[in-house]
Formats: structure tokens, sequence, C-alpha cells
């Protein structure tokens, strides 16, 4: 990857406008979750079948990400960053306008596109910015974007959702776009790229002794937290009866959580190194998900609504610091390989969220347990102790191969 300039360096703004970029990327796909019941009433659909439009953005985001990052990989990302933000914007007033709920479901896959390029795009070029011992704190600063929109994005669009109706929703999320668009546009510096993405890169990282076990973490803790969060306000609505304005201060503390944890996570990583992050970050999130299924037993009230904040900050916390130091691990393993790996790093999100999303929205249909959403807390929470030993794993295997003498390294 080539060295930071100084120039670059220097500029906040660029870094703000990469971190605007992911607010709007982040709103657009978390606040959908937020207004699931207001669009399966409006269409008339179960909340399980507007999940599974989630899952399917999510899967279409997965599949399309190194595709996509491949074949722009020659391209200014000045140019690519602003065109996939153009691209959500139109996205989002096609779904505005969309007629049922086969061309919502198309719309949202067509807009997946966009977010499969931004988020790992920025994230790549957020490192080209900063010297190498900035690299972490700097791209936990671009992630933030991510943690804003759950802060701010996913209950305004909630409460807008359940007040205006969700195309209004939407509507203002294709506005946030365009001026993300302009925002990238006018800070981004010209004639920045990245290393190509080619036939020889992909056998790297296919070669690489830990790349993809690393990327797999990523893979497991989302299917456990999508699981549940796919459907996170029927849940909460089952579990403590939150009406709207309780449901968007319950999405608010998430993202308020994430917003605290990632600036932390990004100056503990520093100096720790990312791995005692990320371990932290996925016990946090299974001891979030054990206090879901005490919440269940606490039920509505003053104890129930306490306990529901207590689960959203731990669960923010976790979540946030995770996704965005797992991308930092990938890009110190690997500088050269970084646009590769964290592209495939976030399709393994995406994949998680798609996994968890059609694991939810089977257990909600089928109804094992009264109310259905209680079930969801129990398949996720022993997923996290399988990424928690798959991670361990992984980091033993990298201090093995960084012990061995550089002649006989696997790579």
């Amino acid at each position: 990857m080539a060295d930071a300039s100084p120039i670059v360096a220097n500029d906040r703004l660029a870094l703000w406008s990469l971190a605007l970029g992911n607010v709007v990327i982040g709103t657009g796909t978390l606040a959908f979750v937020g207004m699931l019941d207001t669009i399966a009433r409006d269409l008339h659909e179960t909340p399980s079948a507007i999940g599974l439009i989630a899952g399917f953005f999510s899967l279409a985001i997965c599949l399309a990400g190194p595709l996509l990052g491949a074949a722009t990989s020659r391209f200014d990302r000045r140019l690519v960053l602003t065109g996939s933000l153009a691209l959500f914007a139109v996205g989002h007033f096609m779904a505005a306008a969309a007629a049922g709920y086969g061309s919502l479901l198309a719309i949202r896959v067509f807009t997946a596109l966009a977010g499969a390029l931004f988020t790992p795009q920025a994230a790549a070029t957020a490192s080209l910015l900063v010297p190498a011992d900035r690299r972490a704190r700097t791209m936990a600063f671009v992630f933030l974007g991510w943690s804003i929109a759950a802060v701010l994005g996913m209950p305004a669009g909630a409460l807008i959702a359940s007040t205006l109706g969700w195309r209004a929703a939407m509507t203002c999320i294709g506005v946030l776009s365009a001026l993300g668009a302009l925002a990238v546009w006018w800070r981004l510096p010209h004639d920045l790229f990245v290393d190509r993405i080619d036939a020889a890169a992909w056998r790297a990282v296919r070669a690489h002794p830990t790349l993809l076990r690393v990327v797999s973490v990523t893979a497991i803790h989302a299917s456990a937290q999508f699981t549940l969060f796919s459907y996170i306000v029927i849940a909460y609505h089952d579990a403590v009866l939150a009406t709207p304005l309780l449901m968007s201060l319950l999405l608010a503390a998430i993202g308020g959580a994430g917003f605290v944890g990632n600036i932390v996570a990004g100056r503990i990583a520093d100096r720790r190194g990312p791995p005692v992050v990320i371990h932290v970050a996925l016990a946090v999130m299974a001891a979030s998900f054990a206090l879901w299924i005490v919440l269940f037993a606490v039920g509505p009230g003053t104890a129930g609504v306490a306990l529901a904040f207590i689960v959203a900050l731990l669960w923010g916390a976790g979540n946030f610091a995770s996704n965005s130091m797992q991308q930092v691990r990938l890009v110190n393993l690997a500088p050269s390989l970084a646009s590769v790996s964290v592209a495939l790093n976030t399709s393994a999100i995406y994949l998680g969220q798609f996994i968890g999303a059609a694991t939810g929205g089977y257990l909600l249909a089928h109804a094992f347990t009264d109310p259905a959403s209680k079930t969801l807390p129990w398949v996720g929470l022993p997923v996290f102790f399988i990424a928690l030993a798959v991670s361990i794993s992984a980091q033993r295997r990298i201090e093995h191969v960084r012990a061995l003498p550089p002649t006989i390294r696997p790579i």
C-alpha cells in the first residue's frame, strides 16, 4: 500500500467526509431494521418477510463487495466513493416510491451495491491518509460513522417511519446520501489510489496463513448478533412492551454505546493491539445476549426497562468496537492486501447478517416459544463463544507464524 501523503494526512476534513459517508451507509442499513414493523403493516406482510428483505440486502453486499472492489481498484478513490453514495441516494428515492413487496426487495438489492463498495473502500482509503502508528485510531474514527448512524440515524428513521411513514424516512435517507456524496467529492483529494486488486492479490489472500481465519470471526459473530438484531424492534416490544418513543431511545442507546466504545477501542488498540479489544468485545456481546434471556423473564415495568437499556449499552459497545478493530487487525496483518481483506471482512459482516436474519425469521415464523422472539437470544448466545474460540485460535496462529524465522514463514 502506498505511503500516506503528509498533505492528505493533515486534512482532517477528508477523514470527516469518509466518516459522514459511513453515517449515510449505516443509516440506510440500520434504519431499515428500525422501521421493519411499520413497513410490514403498510405492505401487509409479516415481520419475518420484511426481515428477509434486510437479509437479502446483506447477502447482496456480501457477494458484491469483493467483486466491486476488484472492478474499481484502478479508479481514483474520490470518484469511486462519491459514485457509491450517489447510487445509495438513488436507491432510497426509488424505495420511497416502491409499489409493493417485490419491487422493494429488488430496489434494496440494487441499493446494496453502494453499501458493498463504500464501507470497505473508505476503510482502505483511510489507511492511506495516515502513518501506520495512527492507523487503528484513524480507522476507528472513520468507522464512527456507523456508530453515529446508530445513535441518530437508526432511531430517527424509526421515529419518522412511525409518525410520517416509512416512505418519508426513505426519502430523508436519500437526501442525506446526496449530501454525503457532495461532501466526499468536496474534501477527498484527487489521484488517491489503492493497490490493484487482481488474481495475484486473491491468491495471496488465500495463501496467507491467518487472514481468512480472522475474516471468519467476523462472519460468525455477525450471524449471532443479527439473529436477534434483525428483529430487535419486535424483541423489545415483546420483552418490555416498548412504545415508539422508548424504542427510539433504546436504539439511540445502542448507537451511543457504540460511539464511545469505538473511540475507546481505537485508543486501546493503538497501545495493546486490536486482538485484545476484539476478544473483550465478543465477551461483552455474549453478556448482552445472556441478559436478553433475563430480560424476557423480568418482563415489562421499571426493572425491565432499566435492564433493556443495560442490554442496549453492552451490545452497542461490543458490536461497533469489534467491527472496526477487525478491519485494523486485517490491515496490520497484511498492509499490501488491505483492499482485498477489508472488502472480504465487510462481506463477512453482511454474510453474518444474512444468516442471522434468515435464522431469526425462521424462528419467528415457527414460534417455538411464546413470544416467538424469546428464542432468539438462546440461539445466538452460544455462537459468540464459537467466534471467540476461533479468534483466539487465529491469534495463536499469528503469533506462531511471527515467531518463525523469516526464511521459513508461510508468507
